[in-house]
């Protein structure tokens, strides 16, 4: 939602970019999406160090983000394209 409602014709104001997946309430940022929203509890449990999500904090995310080791690179990336497999299929 950070991206979409960035772009366009429909500007959204980034309080406005909630997310539709969970019930947080929260702004759908990177942040969110990768570490926060419960939709996908699941996956990142699967795919993620605990210790990014377990007191998550931005400074972990960067690290996450930022990592040059090549397992959590992956794991990252199969989890972001598992998220949007799942985000196309519920069609919200």
């Amino acid at each position: 939602m950070i991206e979409s409602g960035r772009y366009g014709r429909d500007i959204i104001e980034k309080a406005e970019h909630k997310c539709i997946y969970c019930t947080s309430n929260g702004i759908e940022d990177e942040f969110h999406f990768v570490i926060k929203c419960s939709f996908y509890n699941d996956l990142r449990i699967r795919f993620i160090d605990k210790y990014c999500y377990t007191k998550p904090s931005v400074l972990k995310f960067i690290d996450l983000v930022s990592s040059k080791n090549k397992r959590q690179i992956n794991n990252l990336g199969t989890f972001i394209y598992l998220r949007f497999q799942r985000r196309k299929s519920a069609n919200l």
